[in-house]
């Protein structure tokens, strides 16, 4: 009894530490100024960020010229001043402020605080309330400043700045068939709510576009336990086109006079949509040309196996196919999924910068516009184009990330360059044996933290004169370093390194490693997770996380915040293996990030990616390099983001995969129709390729399917298939169903998970009565 009672206290302990690891994703207790959002000052090249303190915050304020680094602003004369005018009690060290705006001479700040817009001038004892300027929310601003078009009754609006006056642009508008209107293709759950579209340069006419729902099929999400407290359950019909379905949403494309309401139609076929949420003007798929006369769009057309590029003839209607693009698989003009598309039109001179993998690898070519012609490519080699930050109009210069430039470097690092448009000179400011982010709407970050609310989406790692950079320099092993570099990329200032003295005594640092692929030949990369309590001297059994996606690879790059999805991999993974295992990410073949060819590889399967026969290979290297990994206690896990792996690698692997847990079921038939036809097939899987209840008669180990009945992105359908196919053939599993979970993984299955592997994997009792808690609280 005594012996049992040792065991289960130790088992509390890892379960606690892992929690506070795990909690670190949602506060900054573990880990503070692992990233920063630098904001500039207009007119000047210094900028204002916020330092992470044990306590509260602090905002900063950098000279970039002076190479200072202080404190922007009397934070406790703010703080009396608030609380003074809003009667409210203030701490300083915990500002309620957000929307904030600096001016230097005089200081003064500009923020938003219990709902009203409020200026403090420096050395003041009270905070003015100022007017907050009426904003329709998703308005866009016409270029004189004087109107804004905005969405309302289905139909596009303008309104008259000066004197509120406003009147419709289009009536005929109705629900499903609505103007401007950006449906996310998943149910309405992710579309952006501005109004697509953009104004002419001349502010006489806005291209936008109507889009068509009307004959999309539905899709029931069914509340079994109304949140009202009523009995009766309820139902919710979302749109929602599955790969193969003959409808789709689709818009038509149109410019609409501002002062007459004239409406002039596009003569093109209807656009049918593709990628994830957000908008069709918001990718910059449709833009003008400097005369106001002439407009362009991109047509990515089902499928997206041809890309075009149209140029419009605004007052006639008539188009003309400038250039397109075929591929044998898929085009990927988001080569790290970004919000923006790797293309940049340039008005002035009738250009446009376009990114295309037709060379195997993403590179960036020319375009003449007025033509249709290449002009040349900008980059080129066996490498791969990243992020397009920003463009210098006047040098013709752009800043991007690229990766797999060095030679002996991990493909995955991204370093930080600028290329002259015209000659193709690269010119490099940060490179190493590190993964550089530098913060900007383009990148991978900043769209994650304003999605998630903890920037405004106007912080930006590059200054508007493009003389100076902030970049975060980060890997798995070591606490990231943000620095200020000057435009020759010399490192002028170090502005902040992680704090992560609160990490569990005994912390071990993941380890990036570098295998081989179940082909023998293909280099992959992934990271080893131990616990801090780790000991060589001891066997512990493995899990490999299988998050199965062609749009993201999992193995993180950086550490805490500083890595992918601002840390969501590397929490999750770091707090599993704290209970007393070696958790193992792996990128294997059909995920992206590396040239075109690594990512085909799980053409004709969505569900294939990161192909699970490079798991097994890698972790069967791992256990040869490290005996400490018993290769006879394997498990995968798709518990926190979702994926098919943690069912797949049971069925396809049994004798290799003793347990496996998925949190939600990722089946392509049910996702929007953009992402099965793109990456299964418009015809639906390719010959040799399986959904994973034709395989369940293979099922030997433990398996626990979990999934919320209220996940609109992934229908609980795509679980109950599976459940349906085990069950017919007689196989043992372990089930949760929670009725109100969307999707998401909640702290109850997240605590389950865990449970399944500590008693089916490790052979050891979980806690009794542990109740597992994220205490959310906003980074």
């Amino acid at each position: 009894m005594m012996l049992e009672k040792v065991i289960n206290t130790e088992m509390e302990k890892r379960y606690e530490r892992a929690q506070i690891l795990y909690q670190g994703l949602y506060t900054k207790n573990i880990a503070r100024n692992d990233i920063l959002f630098p904001h500039w000052i207009n007119g000047t090249n210094c900028f204002w960020y916020v330092r992470d303190l044990e306590e509260g915050k602090e905002y900063r304020l950098v000279n970039s010229d002076s190479r200072t680094n202080e404190v922007a602003f009397d934070h406790i004369m703010l703080a009396k001043a608030l609380s003074k005018s809003t009667n409210e009690n203030i701490e300083s060290h915990s500002l309620p402020i957000k929307k904030v705006e600096i001016k230097l001479v005089p200081l003064e700040i500009t923020f938003s605080a219990f709902g009203k817009r409020w200026v403090y001038k420096d050395g003041a004892n009270i905070c003015d309330q100022i007017e907050d300027a009426e904003v329709v929310p998703g308005s866009s601003l016409s270029p004189d400043g004087k109107q804004i078009v905005f969405m309302k009754d289905y139909n596009i609006w303008v309104r008259n700045i000066d004197n509120g006056e406003e009147r419709p642009l289009t009536k005929d508008g109705e629900e499903f068939f609505t103007y401007g209107e950006a449906p996310d293709g998943w149910g309405g759950q992710y579309g952006s709510t501005n109004i697509q579209g953009c104004w002419s340069p001349d502010g006489k006419l806005f291209f936008t576009l109507q889009t068509d729902l009307r004959s999309v099929k539905t899709v029931p999400l069914v509340e079994y336990v109304p949140k009202d407290g009523s009995i009766r359950p309820k139902i919710r019909n979302m749109k929602r086109a599955f790969p193969g379905d003959e409808n789709v949403p689709e818009s038509r494309l149109l410019v609409i006079d501002v002062e007459s309401a004239k409406i002039q139609e596009v003569n093109y076929r209807r656009i049918q949509q593709c990628k994830n949420g957000y908008g069709y003007f918001d990718y910059g798929f449709g833009w003008w040309a400097k005369d106001s006369r002439r407009a362009y769009f991109v047509d990515l057309e089902r499928g997206e196996q041809v890309v075009r590029v149209v140029v419009l003839d605004v007052y006639t209607g008539d188009t003309r196919i400038l250039f397109e693009e075929k591929s044998d698989t898929q085009i990927t003009l988001f080569p790290d999924t970004p919000v923006l598309a790797s293309i940049i039109p340039l008005p002035e001179t009738d250009e446009l910068i376009w990114m295309s993998e037709r060379s195997g690898w993403a590179h960036l070519y020319l375009y003449d516009l007025e033509t249709g012609t290449e002009k040349h490519s900008i980059t080129q080699g066996a490498w791969r184009m990243g992020d397009l930050l920003h463009f210098d109009i006047e040098r013709r210069e752009l800043y991007v990330q690229t990766s797999g430039r060095i030679p002996d470097q991990d493909p995955y690092y991204r370093d930080f360059c600028r290329i002259n448009i015209d000659t193709g000179k690269i010119f490099t400011l940060m490179t190493g044996n590190y993964d550089y982010d530098v913060i900007s709407m383009r990148g991978r970050t900043l769209p994650v933290a304003h999605a998630i609310g903890i920037d405004d989406g106007t912080a930006s790692g590059i200054s508007p004169n493009s003389n100076f950079f902030i970049t975060t320099r980060c890997r798995v092993d070591q606490a990231a370093t943000t620095v200020l570099l000057d435009r020759n990329g010399e490192e002028i200032l170090e502005l902040e390194t992680a704090d992560v003295s609160a990490l569990p005594e005994g912390w071990q640092w993941p380890e990036s490693v570098k295998l081989l692929a179940a082909d023998g030949k293909t280099d992959i990369y992934g990271v080893v997770f131990r616990p801090s309590n780790f000991s060589p001297d001891q066997s512990y059994p493995v899990i490999s996380i299988a998050y199965n996606s062609p749009e993201t690879f999992w193995a993180v790059k950086g550490s805490f915040a500083s890595s992918y999805l601002l840390g969501y991999a590397f929490y999750d993974s770091a707090a599993l293996a704290e209970l007393g295992c070696i958790v193992v990410q792996i990128d294997g073949r059909g995920t992206p990030g590396r040239g075109k060819a690594f990512r085909d590889e799980s053409y004709g399967s969505y569900i294939k990616a990161s192909l699970l026969e490079d798991h097994v290979a890698g972790i069967k290297q791992l256990a040869d390099r490290y005996p400490y990994m018993d290769i006879e206690r394997v498990g995968i896990s798709a518990h926190q983001g979702g994926g098919a792996g943690g069912i797949t690698g049971l069925l396809e692997y049994p004798e290799f995969f003793k347990v496996g847990v998925c949190g939600l079921m990722h089946d392509s038939r049910f996702m929007p129709a953009f992402i099965g036809d793109k990456y299964d097939g418009v015809d639906g899987l390719s010959e040799g390729n399986h959904y994973p209840e034709e395989l369940v008669e293979n099922l030997q180990g433990k398996l626990l399917l979990m999934h919320g009945m209220l996940d609109h992105s992934c229908p609980v359908s795509s679980t109950f298939r599976i459940i349906e196919a085990l069950q017919k053939a007689n196989k043992d599993f372990d089930m949760i169903v929670l009725p109100n979970v969307p999707h998401d993984v909640v702290d109850y299955q997240i605590r389950r998970a865990w449970d399944y592997f500590v008693e089916h994997l490790f052979g050891e009792e979980p806690p009794k009565e542990f109740k597992f808690t994220r205490v959310v609280n906003l980074r």
